[in-house]
């Protein structure tokens, strides 16, 4: 292993600092596309948030978010979003001849 590789192994192999809970993960390892570690944690705070009875509670707060002063802004952030999407909600309103293929061969 050349000098190059081992430093680099080495930043890899570096503690991740403390996490906004305080709490200090272990020595993480990059794993690639498709982070399993990360997925199963996102997966269980969902499912925690799920029973946890905050929904109503939250979609409430997010309706007058958009309903309030903010819903201009959350508007404006969302269609930003919606341009860089891949794909988009089938119940979105589409201008197709926008999709067309305007590259030359």
């Amino acid at each position: 292993m050349t000098d190059k590789h081992q430093k680099a192994n080495e930043q890899q192999k570096q503690v991740v600092p403390p996490q906004p809970d305080g709490k200090r993960q272990k020595d993480q390892q990059n794993e690639g596309e498709g982070n399993r570690t990360a997925a199963r944690e996102f997966n269980q705070k969902q499912q925690d948030f799920a029973k946890s009875g905050r929904v109503e509670e939250a979609a409430e707060e997010a309706r007058e978010a958009l309903e309030g002063r903010e819903g201009e802004e959350l508007e404006v952030a969302r269609k930003q979003a919606a341009s860089r999407a891949r794909e988009h909600d089938p119940a979105e309103q589409r201008d197709y001849d926008r999709a067309k293929d305007t590259r030359t061969p």
